[in-house]
């Protein structure tokens, strides 16, 4: 049975609160939540982790942002992609991008996956709409918000005013095509599907 002093963690039950518990009965670290075969798997959150799981979700190239929402008076953010692949990339991001992914048969009927956001201090969207996009707002559509890539960055503006603090904090980039994108500032990050 896996073990915190074995470095991963053995996580089943939550407190009243809602907060997960490690196997002593203690309140879990920052964490890297990912829901594997309806079970929770917990592993520290490290920019490494991070990577790898944009890297098994192809970065969340060509999916939709269907919805994003506020939740704990604003220190959690979720946003909802309509998930366009068939499955999972195989490999490791330390070997290059992944390969090209089959899309679903079926992309009329959505595969939500939600990418909740813990403990966010910065949350930016920069729509930059062109002239013709502002003149015929009315045509704009879900295409609007098929995204180019979601990563992980290294950025010390966005970062600095965290660095010393009791957990890592991390910049995440969500980009489309042209100046669009979404910077978030968060600590935790957990993938629902």
């Amino acid at each position: 049975m896996p073990s915190r002093r074995a470095g991963r963690w053995d996580v089943h039950i939550r407190n009243s609160v809602g907060n997960y518990l490690d196997e002593f009965g203690n309140v879990a670290g920052p964490m890297l939540y990912l829901r594997n075969s309806g079970a929770f798997e917990m592993i520290a959150i490290v920019k490494a982790d991070i990577h790898r799981l944009l890297y098994e979700y192809y970065y969340f190239q060509e999916c939709i942002i269907k919805d994003i929402q506020w939740h704990r008076y604003g220190t959690s953010v979720d946003i909802v992609f309509d998930y366009v692949w068939s499955g999972n990339a195989i490999g490791s991001p330390s070997l290059g991008p992944p390969q090209a992914g089959r899309l679903r048969e079926d992309l009329k009927t959505p595969k939500l996956i939600v990418v909740r956001f813990r403990i966010v201090q910065e949350f930016h969207l920069r729509n930059a709409l062109h002239s013709a996009m502002i003149e015929q707002i009315q045509n704009i559509n879900w295409g609007i918000n098929e995204v180019s890539s979601v990563n992980i960055e290294d950025d010390n503006l966005f970062l600095s005013p965290y660095r010393g603090s009791q957990i890592p904090f991390h910049h995440i980039t969500c980009r489309w095509e042209g100046d669009r994108r979404i910077d978030i500032v968060f600590g935790t990050l957990e993938i629902l599907r």
